[in-house]
């Protein structure tokens, strides 16, 4: 993947990034607008365009519009239990997945959950899953926030977020 380039950045209220003429020709830009409200609360608005290529597009948009609900839904668990507190992002791509079915169930079985986890099922180490769509998995610890996500070309990807 290009690297992203910051496009514009008036903090806190308004974050433009992306990048271009990546060798296949696609491109994404993710803009994020955020307005104070009365009562303490605060609009956020995302916006992702871009255009990808190929015969493949719509099963990537599926695949991107699963991984942003696991990320609003980190940016909300973050919120509500880590405010104000600096985490550190680490993130790691596995090689290509040829059995996703048995790879989530192993996953599942190695945190101690059911084949189909819930939003509030505990861990064996006391996580808490505060997301899960077809294509990710998001736990909440003590200690940070653990995500799983079916990257679109095959690997799994493994972002964490700790104190």
């Amino acid at each position: 993947m290009p690297t992203s380039t910051i496009k514009t950045a008036d903090q806190p209220h308004h974050l433009t990034y992306g990048w271009q003429h990546a060798p296949d020709g696609r491109s994404v830009a993710n803009e994020y607008l955020i307005e104070a409200r009365d009562r303490s609360a605060t609009v956020l608005r995302a916006v992702i365009s871009g255009f990808l290529p190929g015969d493949d597009w719509a099963d990537e948009f599926e695949a991107m519009q699963y991984g942003n609900a696991l990320f609003f839904a980190t940016l909300t668990e973050y919120l509500r239990h880590f405010p104000g507190r600096n985490l550190t992002p680490a993130t790691q791509f596995g090689p290509p997945v040829t059995d996703w079915d048995a790879t989530w169930t192993t996953l599942h079985q190695h945190l101690g959950l059911s084949a189909d986890p819930q939003p509030g099922d505990r861990t064996t180490d006391g996580g808490h899953v505060y997301h899960r769509n077809p294509h990710t998995l998001g736990i909440r610890t003590a200690h940070g926030l653990h995500r799983y996500l079916r990257g679109f070309h095959g690997a799994m990807v493994t972002a964490h977020s700790h104190l």
